[in-house]
């Protein structure tokens, strides 16, 4: 994730404001060309200049003084506030500008944006959302607008923006936390986001690149010193190196909204409320979380929306949603509600073009496909199972691993039914033929008992991650003891 400091300019000077109010003005320095270059030390990548007399007076004021710092450090900078008028617009991106971002003028007239884009392209033009009490703020956030956010986000997407600033005011300067579910219902709509407002700690900027989000925007917390950007762009590089990092992922196997758990699919019996379960795991360092309605293919009827809707207001780490999911509808619905991913099984069985048509729409990072198998591990005698379970098909695992991940799967959850709820083990030579058949990330699922078995999931299965359900449910372990354990063993885990 990029982590881009922010330099805010009133009558030449270095300040931060607090909501955008201006009368909250707080001085930081009278030199913000030495704080561009103290920033291009450190090791930023990039800087977000906002000119706020311009953005307030709705023409530029600073230009004069930005250009200068242009010339002064070397990295990209991207400069906002005040450009509503397209020669403005021009001179910024011709005198080396890399990108601008524009806000009032997108919103009152979506023609200057096209335009802009037209001539220069959309990768240099960058729009900025800006959100006070769930409406659009514009002229220097001085006043609302009128129009729809969902409107507004499907002009962008008719114009071919794909990248968007999004600001709560409410929390910009605050020094609290970002609007998650802000930006995670802007995502759904197929934008990357780059957040900006309220970002003031290490473990909110961890939420958000767990969300997927592609950029910070860091302001007040530099300067005063809440986080340090040398800490921050060391972790990210870390991060950015961690790609063979292992997933530990609790399970919430669902029925009429309470988590169940069983032996061999069977014999269910209560563990929890679905929410507060996930609320619970996310606070002890899960790093994502699988919700499966387990009866729902069974009995013909479609994952509950309303569960979604309620995780993704109490939970910020991914999460996956999957069970009697059928339709393209079915999964925009769900990703629309907070889901980060979606699992398919039965339908994708059924209509392995759903899986195309999917990986296509929403992209395949969102789409897992989940394999039910028995006799996993035998060569030539893995068969798939679908509805929940109940129903074997002909399909060899083997075989249909592969045409997912050809389809545009972008993981795949492998169950071993043989191996579920016994506590005896990760099915590790089912694991192993996976996960050397396919280039996409398998997740383990079905077995977990030990510590051990999750070290052995990664080290022999091959995994990318491991699953478990009634280990966590019951407390038999809790997932730092997990996780810890695999660190330990040299295996790479986020602690």
């Amino acid at each position: 994730m990029l982590i881009v400091p922010a330099i805010d300019i009133i009558d030449g000077k270095c300040v931060r404001l607090t909501k955008g109010n201006f009368s909250s003005k707080k001085i930081y320095s009278q030199d913000p060309i030495r704080v561009a270059q103290n920033f291009e030390k450190l090791g930023a990548q990039m800087l977000h200049i906002v000119d706020l007399d311009g953005a307030r007076i709705g023409r530029p004021k600073n230009m004069n003084l930005i250009l200068r710092l242009r010339k002064a450090i070397k990295i990209p900078i991207e400069v906002g506030g005040g450009i509503r008028e397209f020669s403005i617009a021009a001179q910024y991106l011709t005198k080396g500008i890399d990108r601008i971002v524009v806000g009032t003028q997108a919103i009152e007239n979506p023609l200057f944006l096209k335009k802009l884009i037209k001539k220069f392209g959309a990768e240099r033009i960058k729009v900025s959302i800006d959100i006070r009490g769930g409406r659009l703020a514009i002229r220097g956030w001085q006043q609302t607008s009128g129009y729809d956010l969902e409107s507004f986000l499907s002009k962008l997407k008719s114009f071919g923006i794909e990248e968007i600033i999004v600001t709560d005011i409410n929390r910009d300067g605050m020094l609290t936390k970002p609007n998650f579910s802000l930006l995670k219902k802007i995502q759904k709509r197929g934008f990357t986001v780059i957040a900006s407002g309220g970002i003031s700690d290490l473990q909110s900027i961890k939420k958000l690149q767990s969300m997927g989000i592609t950029g910070a925007i860091l302001g007040k917390a530099l300067y005063e010193g809440k986080i340090r950007l040398s800490v921050i762009l060391r972790q990210a590089q870390d991060d950015a190196k961690s790609d063979l990092t292992k997933r530990i992922i609790p399970c919430l196997d669902v029925k009429n909204g309470r988590v169940v758990k069983g032996v061999n699919f069977e014999n269910l019996r209560d563990a929890g409320d679905p929410v507060e379960l996930g609320k619970k795991y996310a606070e002890e360092g899960a790093d994502e979380l699988i919700f499966l309605d387990i009866s729902a293919s069974r009995e013909g009827r479609k994952t509950m929306v309303e569960m979604v809707k309620r995780v993704a207001k109490e939970i910020f780490i991914p999460f996956t949603v999957g069970g009697g999911i059928q339709t393209v509808e079915d999964i925009r619905a769900l990703l629309q509600a907070g889901a980060d991913k979606i699992a398919i099984n039965t339908t994708a069985v059924k209509n392995p073009d759903l899986i195309l048509q999917a990986s296509k729409k929403f992209g395949s990072q969102c789409i897992v496909v989940a394999i039910d198998v028995k006799n996993g591990s035998r060569v030539n005698d893995g068969l798939v199972y679908i509805k929940g379970g109940s129903e074997k098909t002909k399909l060899d695992v083997l075989q249909w691993a592969k045409k997912a991940a050809r389809l545009g799967a972008g993981e795949i959850l492998l169950t071993s039914m043989d191996a579920d709820g016994t506590k005896r083990g990760f099915d590790l030579p089912l694991l192993q033929k996976i996960s050397r058949a396919v280039k996409i990330p398998v997740i383990a699922s079905g077995g977990a008992g030990s510590l051990k078995d999750f070290k052995n999931a990664f080290i022999k299965g091959k995994a990318d991650a491991a699953l478990a359900a009634s280990l966590f449910h019951y407390g038999i372990f809790s997932i730092k003891q997990v996780k810890e354990y695999l660190k330990s063993f040299n295996i790479p885990v986020r602690l």
